[in-house]
């Protein structure tokens, strides 16, 4: 597709390289669950963190072993 789209002049590569670049940040930047959507590549958007909340009791660690 992207070779047939350069072919027939309607983008060139660099044009196609940075769209799918832009896809690529939109998808890592869009929440679980959620629908990729080209908007969020530059501004991802807001969704609780909620799950990601810092645990209050305290860790075991042990020793190292010498």
């Amino acid at each position: 597709m992207e070779r047939m789209v350069t072919y027939l002049g309607l983008a060139g590569a660099d044009d196609i390289a940075q769209r799918a670049a832009e896809w690529r940040r939109a998808y890592l930047n869009t929440p679980h669950g959620q629908p990729v959507m080209l908007a969020n590549a530059y501004c991802p958007p807001t969704h609780d963190h909620a799950h990601l909340s810092p645990k209050r009791s305290p860790v075991a660690v042990s020793p190292a072993q010498v």
